[in-house]
């Protein structure tokens, strides 16, 4: 059964966050067509370089931990995550894919890190976070039929209502697909709220870094 189309999202400091009708957008004061991305990202963010998409995966993990300086090479998550050097064309469960990725790790400098992930399964019901990451220069893993896309943008409207609670009304997911080179036609796709299937996006997730002593324990 297809989703609704719209993307309205409620933030109240008394409530969670709750989806409502896009004619709510009606009450209060509406700031319409707002943008927030990443710019550079489809000439700056990684790319699988194989025609795999594991190592598309791979990229889009590469291209999370940029902003962290942590400079693993995609063939490192490849190997990682597969045991071995392989092209991989289906990917495991979500929750499961990541693992690969947490943990705690020596870098250069003897700079040692810990690595979470963070999954919303499913449909976003609140973008505060997303928008705050957009606006850090971070970008999200966007999972999306069983690909992996990395959310570079959003465009949307919002509402401040009489009562001072605001409402996102998300037009459009801005992505990179990390299988396609810079350059490659559809490297760039758009989620638009009122065409695509809500239902048809897996996960958004979000890698959360903390540095660590040598002192502490895992």
């Amino acid at each position: 059964m297809r989703v609704a189309a719209a993307f309205v999202l409620i933030l109240a400091l008394s409530s969670p966050a709750l989806p409502a009708k896009k004619k709510s957008l009606g009450y209060g004061k509406t700031i319409p067509m707002q943008v927030v991305e990443i710019p550079g990202a489809a000439e700056n963010f990684a790319a699988a370089g194989r025609d795999c998409v594991g190592d598309a995966w791979a990229a889009a993990v590469v291209t999370l931990l940029r902003p962290y300086k942590i400079k693993f090479d995609v063939s490192h998550w490849v190997v990682k995550a597969f045991g071995g050097d392989k092209c991989v064309q289906s990917l495991p469960p979500v929750e499961k894919l990541m693992s690969y990725v947490e943990g705690v790790y020596i870098l250069e400098g003897n700079r040692r890190v810990r690595i979470t992930a963070a999954v919303q399964p499913g449909a976003p019901r609140s973008v505060d976070a997303q928008i705050v990451s957009l606006r850090k220069g971070r970008p999200i893993l966007f999972m999306w039929k069983g690909r992996p896309y990395l959310l570079y943008g959003l465009l949307y409207d919002e509402n401040v209502k009489n009562t001072g609670q605001r409402e996102f009304y998300i037009r459009e997911f801005r992505l990179i697909d990390p299988l396609l080179a810079p350059g490659k036609a559809g490297r760039t796709r758009i989620f638009l709220s009122d065409r695509d299937d809500a239902a048809a996006i897996d996960a958004l997730i979000t890698l959360h870094v903390e540095e660590r002593s040598f002192g502490q324990l895992e």
